[in-house]
């Protein structure tokens, strides 16, 4: 019997390669790397997560909250780490359009399918295009 593991559009027969990772950016067009651990909206203070060589990451599921309505977001990765600020990684590119995903109310739990690849050796970013943060988990595998 086969074991199958699905998340999104992702289906695999192991476990392992599943990721976790988060990004709180508190402020209109502020940037942050995700990470694989932290403790809170603009806290960083975690691991900022670098696909590692000769691997890419597949993010397949965003999970978001915004803290007032209309707050919105986009991802992307770059050549280095970004902490919650205005300044942009090194040669950014968008996996999505500034704004894409949007929380129309606050305080409300979205959830979304996707299918985004981040290269190896880049490190995932989201940015806020709204005014205010919003709190980002995406799931994914890295194979």
């Amino acid at each position: 019997m086969t074991i199958a593991f699905r998340l999104g559009s992702i289906v695999q027969d192991s476990a392992t390669g599943f990721k976790t990772l988060s990004a709180g950016p508190t402020g209109a067009n502020n940037y942050e790397t995700m990470e694989s651990d932290r403790s809170g909206a603009g806290a960083g203070g975690g691991t900022d997560y670098q696909v590692p060589a000769g691997r890419t990451f597949t993010i397949a599921k965003i999970i978001y909250r915004g803290e007032n309505a209309g707050a919105d977001f986009m991802i992307g990765y770059g050549d280095d780490a970004v902490a919650n600020g205005v300044a942009a990684p090194t040669n950014p590119v968008g996996l999505t359009a500034d704004g894409v995903f949007a929380a129309p109310t606050a305080h409300t739990t979205y959830s979304v399918d996707v299918y985004l690849v981040v290269p190896a050796e880049k490190y995932p970013y989201v940015k806020v295009s709204g005014t205010t943060w919003c709190n980002i988990i995406a799931l994914g595998y890295e194979v």
